[in-house]
Formats: structure tokens, C-alpha cells, sequence
């Protein structure tokens, strides 16, 4: 008989829910696991189905741009700098995408309903199959490149359905076998936590299995990305009261004014500084033409030229953009999740007027370094403006910064399953 023994310290990642059970002189029966010496049921699964994952590979993309140094005397040379980054390729892989959720006494899945209720134990690991339609029976081993016989795992000692205080401990290594005959699975698991403690059990009975309902587009409204300057000009001056005489301007880089910078996987813009932390997701730019007030969708690799010769904030995403032809309206952007988007990767200029006079709305095709091809939406802008307030504490000394202009947009592309760590 096989036996069901699991083995679980705290820490961040894996969701054990648990109740505990009595011992017995022979160890824990099977679909029970052991943890911290005691022993715990394992008295439900299920597997739940979600989006398939899309794997576009990606290449390596190299971009050079030409600046002038400056030395003490303000005379300079000119100088390359060369910024190593990464493109969408053109091979494609499908991984099937399920959750196979392990539940401990207290929580129960409803058939019915499709939803589980309670508190206890609960484990789920992340597979990425072979096959799309079901789980592949074999050995998985971790992987966060959701190719095929890899998994995640994550765990909670407490489990509460809805609860929003759930405490998440996470794997970070190891494998899980996976037998199936007829009606009846049997799991097996070999893994370590963050903090080097070992989580071993297994699992032997039936699995229900469920549809996790996920929308194939993820759709952000009122998307803000300013453009991006290349500097800022701030201005001393005195108080309004006292004249106002302007005393200086500092001239420096844009690191820290527009947030130009946007994100596909996190759905939020950044400023240059913040972008370059999360350098390798920073996938759509903007910068401000000053020229001709105009805005342009820019590569996030190409933005560290914009930034001075002294900066070294780069972004490795190779991101491309088309004008969509005038042809696409709102109707198109609102069927997308029916008919589907693609269309044949462009690296086009693609500019907005950014006066009253020139802009117009419109909608801009993308397809971002990692392979995710969307549709913007271009709604509206907001012009470039100024703020002054104190300098220092007396209120003697104003400082006016330039406040950067917006696009507000509307932003929609396909989206592999966002599963909670834990269901």
C-alpha cells in the first residue's frame, strides 16, 4: 500500500493548508502526508484547466547609438555606446496549462459549483504539459520556463478559499511523478523549499477535474505613458510675491520626471529610474519630440539614448510597432477576443501630434521582444505643462519643473493563463 508522506517547513511559496491527525503505530495511511512529525490527511484533488501557454523564442538583438563626450573644457568626440538586448524569433511552442491542487480535511470542492470551501491543507503545482487537452503522465521537474514537463508549486499552511491573509510558501526545486490507471492517479512528490527544507509526500485516489474560466485577451482601459523628454529643464526663480526674477536653470536627464516607461506584465508605467529595475519587463516606450510636439512609440532598448551618454540605464526589449490602417475601428479592438489577432511584425515610426491641431485618435499594432503581439488604442492626450513650488523652507526660492505630456490609451493583447499561485 503506498503511503502518503509529506514534509513542510515555512516558507515563502508552497500553500499547505492543514488539520492534523491522530498518529498510528505503522505511519500515515495512504493519502495522508506527515508534516513536523505529525500526520495529515490528503482527502481531495483536482485538476483544473486553464489557457494554454505560448512560448515565442526569443533572439539576440544589438543596438548601437552615436553621442559626444564632453570634457572639462566642454569640447568633445564622438563616442558609441551599445546597449545588448533581445527579439522576438519566430519559433512557437504550446504547453498544455493546468493546476493539479491537492486538498487536506476541511476544505471540500463542490462538482456542482465548481468551487472549493473551507480550511486545511492545500498544495498546487503548476504543470506544463506536452499535451494541451490533459496531463501527460510522467516525471515533472521545476521550471519557471513553462516548457513542457515542468512545473511550480505553491502552498499554504492555513488555506482559505477568498481570504485575502492566505501566508504562501513556495518550491523552488525538485520533481513530481505522475501515474494514472483508469480512474485512479498517483502522485508523487520530491521537492525543496526556499529555505532548503524538503517537502516529500504522495497522493493516491481520483481527481475531479475543472475549466479555470480565463478570458484569451487581457484588455487595460485608460492606460497612462508620458513621453519621454529628452531633458529636463528646471527653473530658480524668486517668489511669485517677491518679483519672481529668475535666478538659474538645471539641466538634467529624464530619470525621474515622465513615467515613459510601460509594462505588459505588471500593467503599470514607470519612470526611468524605477523602468531599469525591472529592466528585462519593460516592453513599450514613449518618448516627446519636442520639434515638432509630437509623441513616438519607441523601442525600450533604444530609450537609454534618450537618457545622456552618461547614464546607464538600459532596457533589453526589442519591441516593434505599425500604424494600424485606418480600416480598424472600435468594433475590430472589441471582437478581438473572437476572431483573434495577428499580423506580420513591422518596425515602423509610429507618431502622435501632441497639440490640439495635430492629434488625432487612432490604434497602433505592437509585438514586444518576448513575442506578445497587441492592439493600442489611442484615446486622448494631456499637453506639456508646469508646476512650481518651494524650493526650501523660507519660500523665498520657486523651482518650476516641466510636467510631461500623455498619451491615454487603451491597451489589449492575448494573455497566457494569470493563475493564482494557489486555488
Amino acid at each position: 500500500m503506498k503511503k502518503s508522506i509529506f514534509l513542510m517547513a515555512a516558507v515563502i511559496g508552497v500553500c499547505l493548508c492543514f488539520n492534523a491527525c491522530s498518529d498510528k503505530e505503522n505511519g500515515p495511511d495512504p493519502s495522508r502526508f506527515q508534516f513536523l512529525g505529525q500526520n495529515y490527511d490528503l482527502t481531495s484533488g483536482v485538476i483544473w484547466k486553464s489557457n494554454r501557454n505560448v512560448l515565442i523564442s526569443t533572439v539576440p538583438y544589438r543596438y548601437e547609438y552615436n553621442y559626444i563626450t564632453e570634457n572639462e573644457e566642454g569640447q568633445g568626440e564622438e563616442a558609441t555606446n551599445t546597449v545588448e538586448g533581445f527579439k522576438a524569433g519566430s519559433d512557437m511552442t504550446v504547453t498544455g496549462n493546468f493546476m493539479l491542487s491537492l486538498y487536506g480535511t476541511g476544505l471540500t470542492f463542490d462538482n456542482n459549483t465548481k468551487t472549493v470551501s473551507g480550511q486545511g491543507a492545500c498544495i498546487s503545482f503548476h504543470l506544463s504539459t506536452s499535451d494541451i487537452d490533459k496531463i501527460v503522465p510522467g516525471k515533472y521537474v521545476f521550471g519557471k520556463a513553462k516548457s513542457a514537463n515542468t512545473f511550480m508549486a505553491w502552498s499554504c499552511i492555513s488555506y482559505k478559499p477568498g481570504a485575502g491573509n492566505n501566508t504562501l510558501l513556495e518550491i523552488t526545486s525538485g520533481e513530481v511523478l505522475i501515474e494514472r490507471n483508469t480512474d485512479s492517479w498517483y502522485i508523487k512528490f520530491d521537492c525543496t523549499l526556499a529555505n532548503g527544507s524538503k517537502l516529500t509526500g504522495q497522493y493516491e485516489s481520483t481527481l475531479y477535474t475543472s475549466k479555470a474560466e480565463q478570458p484569451a485577451y487581457a484588455t487595460y482601459e485608460d492606460v497612462t505613458i508620458a513621453g519621454l523628454l529628452d531633458s529636463v529643464t528646471m527653473t530658480l526663480s524668486h517668489a511669485p510675491e517677491l518679483g519672481g526674477m529668475i535666478l538659474g536653470n538645471i539641466e538634467i536627464a529624464d530619470t525621474e520626471n515622465g513615467k515613459a516607461f510601460y509594462s505588459t506584465t505588471t500593467n503599470e508605467s514607470y519612470i526611468a529610474n524605477i523602468a531599469e529595475e525591472l529592466r528585462n519587463k519593460i516592453d513599450i516606450g514613449l518618448i516627446w519630440n519636442k520639434n515638432d510636439e509630437s509623441f513616438v512609440f519607441e523601442s525600450p532598448i533604444k530609450m537609454s539614448s534618450y537618457l545622456w551618454y552618461n547614464i546607464t540605464l538600459t532596457y533589453p526589449c526589442h519591441t516593434t510597432y505599425a500604424k494600424a490602417p485606418a480600416t480598424f475601428t472600435d468594433e475590430d479592438f472589441a471582437k478581438l477576443e473572437d476572431t483573434g489577432f495577428s499580423y506580420e511584425s513591422k518596425d515602423e515610426k509610429v507618431v502622435f501630434g501632441g497639440t490640439e491641431a495635430t492629434f488625432s485618435p487612432g490604434y497602433v499594432f505592437f509585438e514586444t521582444g518576448n513575442g506578445i503581439q497587441g492592439v493600442i488604442r489611442i484615446k486622448r492626450f494631456t499637453p506639456m505643462d508646469k508646476i512650481s513650488m518651494p524650493f526650501e523652507e523660507t519660500g523665498v526660492v520657486y523651482i518650476t519643473t516641466p510636467v510631461n505630456p500623455t498619451l491615454v490609451m487603451d491597451i489589449k493583447y492575448p494573455t497566457n493563463a494569470v493563475n493564482p499561485p494557489i486555488r
